[in-house]
């Protein structure tokens, strides 16, 4: 009989539905009404132009990964396998390297290993069982309805929900039966001797039964809520219930008990403004982060882990929590960073050693309890994914890489090849990177500035030595935390910052005082300094709607670039706003663009590109 660590690592991994994934892409704008606007701004002179239109120009863009994982488990150190459309994988050597096990037409959406050698795939109409550890899998009958989830109890007992009804095989799913409940459920979990418990998809209900389900009780009832998920571990007993669900928000509430199902206490609610108040609104519970939950695991009675997933924070985040004392109190580590969307599946060996599978792709494993992670699949080429700043054509740096949003990168060959100089000293909570911030400048390579990912600070890199300034500087009543979101430098002494309040603040002396300035972006605010005119210009682009306003601004030497709206349309002036060229990128507007002073350009629209003619062609930039 598998002890309680090892049977908490089987549960089901299901993602958050992939329909949801689809959204992180951007939006298409409309571009022809904000060429109007601009055009009718006054100061702005555009030549109207269009030499960077990608159509006819791009080769077929670059593909670092097709695959996609609703479903991760592993049974130990080693043993490992993640499922996905069509296809899943295996590995032996804790996730260096992966193979393809099975592939064919099915949708799977979670596994659940029994042990390293017996487990099952499904998706909602076919189940697989393998009993050689994955090696060879075998289409088993399945129980009426479409299939949420599949539970291995033992060798001879595994349960299943279908349509939320109950069923159970004793033959590794040659057979089902099925087990009378109460109600439709949304979750089961049981041990080996009967015991129990069902969670209601109806209501805030938790049912439980002693005789492997013959009768039922109710357990645990709440006003709000309907559905949830039930785990068991060491000798206790965790359950979600979800509340109210709206703007890509769930409310929930976790609640657990040691004692049987007789008392439960709150341990974690997280209320939000799409879903409202959590179930039960227990005032003294944890507030846990995140706007969705994408998975839940319980180690033992003490310890559990919550993914939380942000989907309008970047291009879609997610969180680690966990809590190693029974749920009284909870370590939110930093955001996952390295890929778009918010759905993802974990698996925890131990509350140091687990896995992480996106529905973006990738793998990724951690040995510190989630403070840090490395990618073990694929393995890409290192390159920033946060924020990019180039110097010249050849010399340039970036925050952020797969795992690490703290990573400082530095290239010195035009970006073929980036290496790790630095990690900022960031401290751990919510970060949400976004790439539609301007986030380093650096005005020399001995001379910079950079925002960290969580934007609690704004970090000046000198002689490779990283300082940062205290977050007092930026405070104001609406933005008690100072948070920093784009900093913007002309030269060693003149920069500006813009802030989450949507101020802006500036400096003359290099960052030894800071004056809050009339604009609230960094940029108009430094080029304020210069040319005053232009930058009313600006503020007063600024101030339209998003459809005709920009949605990011830049600025390098002598060249000042706009990114018009939500769409696909850009500006570029080389003479410090005098005259402007109006370019067009190819589907959907950039999320980031940055150039160099002499010309080099890089733009993110979900594939790296990069331009050495000012934009009139643009290549991929990674392979």
């Amino acid at each position: 009989m598998m002890n309680d660590l090892a049977r908490s690592a089987r549960v089901v991994r299901v993602g958050v539905s992939l329909m949801l994934l689809s959204l992180a892409v951007p939006m298409l704008g409309t571009i022809k009404d904000s060429t109007k606007a601009t055009l009718a701004a006054p100061g702005l002179k555009i030549t109207r132009t269009v030499v960077g239109t990608w159509r006819g120009q791009f080769p077929k863009e670059p593909v670092v990964s097709r695959d996609v994982f609703n479903a991760i488990d592993f049974t130990g150190p080693n043993d490992g396998w993640v499922a996905g459309p069509g296809r899943i994988m295996a590995t032996d050597d804790g996730g260096q390297q992966w193979r393809t096990v099975y592939q064919g037409a099915i949708h799977f959406l979670g596994l659940a290993m029994l042990n390293a050698e017996q487990g099952y795939a499904y998706g909602p109409l076919h189940v697989l069982y393998t009993n050689d550890g994955g090696k060879h899998w075998h289409k088993v009958s399945q129980p009426e309805g479409r299939i949420s989830g599949i539970d291995p109890v033992a060798a001879n007992r595994t349960y299943a929900v279908a349509d939320g009804e109950v069923y159970v095989s004793k033959n590794h799913g040659l057979n089902w039966t099925q087990v009378t409940i109460p109600g439709d459920v949304s979750s089961v979990a049981f041990d080996a001797h009967g015991v129990g418990y069902a969670v209601s998809s109806m209501s805030a209900q938790v049912w439980k039964t002693t005789d492997f389900g013959k009768k039922w009780q109710v357990s645990l009832h709440l006003k709000l809520g309907a559905g949830g998920t039930v785990r068991l571990s060491g000798g206790a007993v965790w359950v979600v219930i979800d509340g109210g669900a709206g703007m890509y928000q769930l409310s929930y509430s976790l609640y657990e008990s040691t004692d049987g199902g007789v008392q439960w206490q709150a341990k974690g609610t997280h209320p939000t403004a799409g879903g409202g108040s959590a179930p039960g609104t227990p005032a003294h519970a944890y507030l846990l982060p995140g706007a969705t939950l994408v998975d839940f695991q319980t180690l033992t009675a003490k310890r559990a882990l919550l993914v939380t997933g942000c989907w309008a924070c970047g291009a879609g985040t997610i969180q680690l929590s966990a809590t190693t004392d029974g749920g009284t109190h909870w370590i939110n580590h930093p955001d996952v960073s390295g890929y778009e969307g918010f759905s993802a599946a974990i698996s925890f060996i131990s509350s140091q050693t687990g896995w992480l599978a996106t529905a973006s792709g990738l793998i990724l494993s951690t040995r510190n309890g989630g403070n840090t992670w490395t990618e073990r699949y694929p393995l890409q080429p290192l390159a920033p994914i946060y924020g990019w700043w180039w110097l010249r054509n050849t010399v340039g740096f970036g925050i952020g890489k797969v795992g690490n949003a703290n990573a400082l990168l530095e290239t010195t060959n035009g970006g073929q090849r980036w290496k790790q100089v630095a990690v900022l000293p960031s401290t751990p909570g919510p970060s949400f990177p976004s790439v539609n911030t301007q986030a380093i400048d650096f005005v020399n390579p001995n001379d910079g500035w950079i925002v960290s990912p969580a934007s609690d600070r704004l970090y000046h890199d000198h002689d490779g030595i990283l300082r940062a300034l205290a977050v007092q500087t930026f405070m104001s009543k609406r933005n008690p935390q100072g948070q920093v979101t784009s900093v913007f430098f002309s030269n060693r002494n003149d920069g500006a910052v813009s802030t989450l309040d949507s101020h802006a603040w500036y400096t003359l002396n290099g960052g030894k005082t800071w004056r809050q300035s009339v604009y609230d972006d960094g940029a108009i605010a430094l080029i304020a300094k210069t040319n005053p005119q232009l930058a009313q210009t600006l503020a007063h682009l600024s101030n339209q709607s998003q459809t005709i306003g920009y949605q990011s601004i830049g600025m390098n030497a002598s060249r000042i670039w706009l990114h018009l709206g939500s769409g696909a349309t850009y500006l570029i002036s080389d003479n410090h706003g005098a005259t402007w060229r109006e370019l067009t990128f190819k589907r959907y507007g950039p999320q980031m663009m940055t150039f160099s002073p002499t010309g080099r350009g890089f733009a993110v629209n979900g594939s790296y590109w990069m331009t050495d003619n000012q934009g009139k062609t643009w290549l991929p930039l990674l392979p």
